[in-house]
């Protein structure tokens, strides 16, 4: 770009890369003439600039320009520009366009670009692509980089009903013997097999209801039905009850029904969780080593292998790939003759196959009354009391791939006591004062953060929250 002074020609160079010379002349245009010059051909340039720059009413006006005239066949690439730069407004509207036309973008080329925690968000939000297509998406995406996506893959097998595959793919997968994901898949075709095998051709209703009720996705079928669990909790003070109560939120839960009720009273403050639609309980003011599942499809509960060590209560439960991880809390201190209890730092996983328990690491800050939810292969872990007795705001979060773990960020406020969900690719966080905070992933930088093991993370931020609503 050419500028003059006092009669002097001289040449400014941008070599910034979210700043190009054209964006540049183009903000000049703006700013000094009050042309509207913004084009679909360089609109992203000049937003790229207007965020690097930081003009805000640029960046509202590109946002709203490219909002408009946004398409399917761009869809895909303009929502990971806007992740790249922090513009949750366009983010939102190009990833809601590309569930709705899910059936054409499912097809890009784009796709098999796209980070995983994109593709996560669009399989949790779609409902319109069959078993077979959401199972080729997932495997077309894994294979476009096997080296360095197949151990993603178990992450996207929940999504994927396997029972319901047609029966001309599910032959496809078996007789595909030297299928590079063969062993993952294993007990998915074994389930798909004997349903269609013995619950459809045999007509064996309870083999249907059985496998489905093991499916971790919302089904439209007859045989099960989604409900909402609520265990234990109390109606007078310091007495706690171990039913266990189910509402039908399409009744907008004006009903309620009891289950087969917890095995032990474990007392107050203890944890729970869900994997592959079983219910898992642990810990407990009055059994901290307590741990059992319930199973919907028989109605029953099993116990399973103790907590190791002294057990926790207060503690966050969270389910990732097989495996149940119990974060913190508080544990009795070992040969203490008051029972006092310390606040513990400690991350266990209990192993759902192997039925064993290890100790997975340690948080940066221990915790009790936290709460944790997953996206992805991560687990953030929110707020919670620290060992000065104190709330803190701070996000911790566990790569449960390679153990690392490290703080993510903070939350608008110090609190405990709060309730976190993944729903849609992001989680939500309800506070205890009513809030509803949705926390928005930074994906690349998460990623960044775990593949070079930082260890001082207090400048590298991986999410962000904001306010959806407040409850009343």
């Amino acid at each position: 770009m050419t500028a003059s002074r006092e009669g002097v020609s001289s040449v400014i160079g941008i070599t910034h890369e979210d700043v190009s010379q054209q964006a540049f002349e183009c903000l000049m245009d703006v700013l000094y003439r009050g042309t509207d010059v913004i084009t679909k051909e360089n609109a992203k340039d000049i937003l790229r600039m207007s965020v690097y720059l930081q003009i805000k009413f640029l960046e509202d006006h590109c946002v709203g320009f490219l909002c408009k005239n946004l398409i399917v066949e761009t869809c895909l690439e303009s929502w990971q520009f806007a992740q790249k730069y922090d513009l949750e407004d366009f983010a939102e509207v190009c990833y809601k366009m590309s569930v709705d036309k899910i059936k054409i973008t499912a097809q890009q080329e784009e796709l098999l670009a796209l980070p995983k925690s994109m593709v996560l968000i669009l399989l949790s939000l779609q409902t319109q692509l069959s078993a077979d297509d959401i199972c080729k998406t997932v495997f077309c995406w894994v294979e476009a980089k096997q080296d360095t996506r197949a151990v993603h893959l178990i992450e996207f097998l929940p999504f994927v009903c396997f029972p319901l595959l047609s029966s001309q793919y599910l032959c496809e997968l078996v007789v595909y013997f030297n299928h590079p994901f063969r062993e993952v898949l294993f007990d998915k075709i074994n389930d798909a097999l004997t349903y269609n095998m013995k619950g459809v051709q045999n007509s064996d209703a309870t083999v249907r209801k059985r496998i489905l009720a093991r499916q971790p996705l919302f089904l439209n079928a007859k045989e099960v039905q989604s409900r909402v669990v609520m265990i234990g909790g109390y109606e007078e003070a310091d007495k706690p009850l171990n039913r266990v109560i189910v509402f039908n939120p399409a009744d907008y839960f004006y009903y309620r029904y009891s289950l087969a009720s917890l095995p032990e009273d474990t007392g107050l403050d203890f944890a729970s969780c869900s994997w592959n639609n079983e219910v898992y309980v642990s810990g407990g003011s009055q059994l901290p080593k307590f741990f059992a599942v319930y199973k919907p499809g028989d109605n029953e509960w099993e116990v399973l292998p103790s907590l190791p060590g002294n057990g926790r209560e207060k503690h966050a439960m969270a389910a990732n790939n097989s495996n149940i991880f119990i974060f913190g809390g508080l544990e009795k201190i070992p040969k203490s003759k008051k029972g006092e209890k310390v606040v513990s730092s400690s991350i266990l996983k209990y192993c759902v196959k192997s039925k064993e328990w290890s100790v997975f690491g340690q948080l940066p800050l221990g915790v009790q009354e936290a709460t944790a939810a997953v996206l992805g292969h991560r687990i953030y872990l929110f707020g919670g009391v620290g060992g000065s007795r104190e709330n803190t705001d701070m996000v911790q979060c566990v790569d449960t791939l390679s153990g690392f773990v490290y703080q993510a960020g903070r939350l608008p406020s110090p609190m405990s006591g709060a309730r976190a969900v993944s729903n849609g690719g992001h989680i939500y966080v309800a506070t205890p004062t009513g809030g509803i905070l949705r926390m928005w992933e930074k994906f690349s930088v998460a990623d960044e953060i775990e593949k070079e093991k930082v260890k001082d993370t207090l400048g590298l931020v991986t999410l962000r929250f904001e306010e959806k609503r407040h409850l009343t």
